[in-house]
């Protein structure tokens, strides 16, 4: 199944591509920086620009990504086909098919009030992360948001700024 993925968010860059090969040079042994270059000159080929030259082998790999599943469509086995400019004649799919290794639920949550160690303060609002039905620690917050290729909690909940249910679409064996 295709997953589409935003190279830019509020007009910043995301690296989400060059954070996505980096996780999957690191899991996927069958899979190089050569297979990573051929991508990038397929890019180039394409649209005329080389796709970012930011140095993917230093930065954090993306490993996950969130999606709302309303009808329950994602399974383990499933091919993901990464793109970026879905829908349109632009798209390009930026690197090989890959399995989904594992689904986990998600919710983020808003909190009004709250007393309990188990929640992220981020830019003054108070949130509540739950994987598989377990709240997560703030430590455990910076890691999701690391993992999911945000540079920092406050991106991450700029993003996520209003109450999520979804689900953690994993092409690694991270589990949370």
């Amino acid at each position: 199944m295709t997953i589409a993925f935003s190279t830019h968010i509020d007009k910043k860059p995301t690296h989400f591509v060059e954070k996505i090969w980096a996780g999957i040079i690191q899991e996927y042994k069958n899979i190089t920086i050569s297979d990573y270059e051929d991508y990038t000159i397929r890019h180039k080929e394409r649209f005329n620009t080389p796709m970012s030259e930011y140095d993917q082998m230093m930065i954090d790999a993306k490993i996950h990504t969130f999606r709302e599943d309303p009808n329950d469509r994602w399974k383990v086995g499933m091919k993901i086909h990464p793109v970026i400019n879905n829908r349109t004649k632009n798209r390009f799919q930026f690197a090989p098919v890959v399995k989904c290794v594992s689904v986990q639920k998600i919710e983020i949550t808003e909190m009004l009030m709250t007393q309990t160690a188990f929640c992220t303060v981020c830019n003054g609002k108070i949130f509540k992360v739950e994987i598989d039905g377990r709240t997560l620690h703030t430590k455990e917050v910076e890691r999701l948001a690391k993992n999911d290729g945000f540079d920092s909690v406050e991106d991450f909940f700029s993003w996520f700024n209003k109450d999520f249910t979804g689900k953690i679409i994993h092409w690694t064996d991270l589990k949370y």
